[in-house]
């Protein structure tokens, strides 16, 4: 028995790597600090307002306040200027709640998206900013409904004048650059 003993207690004994909850904990968190680092770095910047398209128009709807504040280079009559002011008034009322509901849906969209840190799919995302992006749909509709108003309220002359001033101003012509029209 002694002899055996011996044997046992002279082989030299294999020493495996002992993994503990320490080292285990330890692993995790590098890995955690490394992932976290990687997507912090390769995300891209998140916009926070994101201006929807037009769909399918051309032309930029601006506000009937545009139309009110070019009045002396259109030459409006008094009459128009007054029905325009009248059209402001409706835009006013009908866009305030539209707008309101907008600025909510977009300011829990912003506060999901500071909770989130970047732990979320685009998916998530999508399905949070469908409320907002469905609200500035119907915003920048009911702005095309009213340009449209305020366009018809013109004569041939004043609306050829405002479209060529807003599509100026669309392609961000400085004003110094711009031809004045012979009158």
């Amino acid at each position: 028995m002694a002899k055996i003993r011996r044997q046992v207690q002279s082989r030299p004994r294999r020493r495996w790597i002992i993994i503990g909850p320490g080292i285990l904990i330890a692993i995790i968190l590098a890995l955690q600090v490394a992932i976290k680092q990687h997507t912090v770095s390769s995300r891209p910047p998140i916009i926070e307002r994101q201006v929807i398209g037009r769909q399918g128009t051309s032309e930029l709807a601006r506000s009937v306040r545009y139309v009110i504040d070019h009045a002396e280079q259109l030459k409006l009559s008094e009459r128009q200027l007054a029905t325009l002011k009248n059209l402001e008034g409706e835009w006013e009322t009908r866009s305030a709640p539209l707008q309101s509901e907008l600025n909510r849906a977009a300011s829990e969209f912003e506060r999901f998206m500071k909770q989130a840190e970047g732990k979320v799919t685009a998916q998530e995302i999508q399905a949070r900013g469908a409320e907002v992006s469905e609200l500035s749909r119907q915003m920048a509709s009911l702005r095309r409904v009213y340009w449209q108003k305020a366009l018809q309220m013109l004569d041939e002359e004043q609306r050829k004048t405002i479209l060529e001033e807003s599509r100026k101003i669309q392609r961000n012509v400085p004003l110094t650059k711009r031809k004045r029209v012979a009158a």
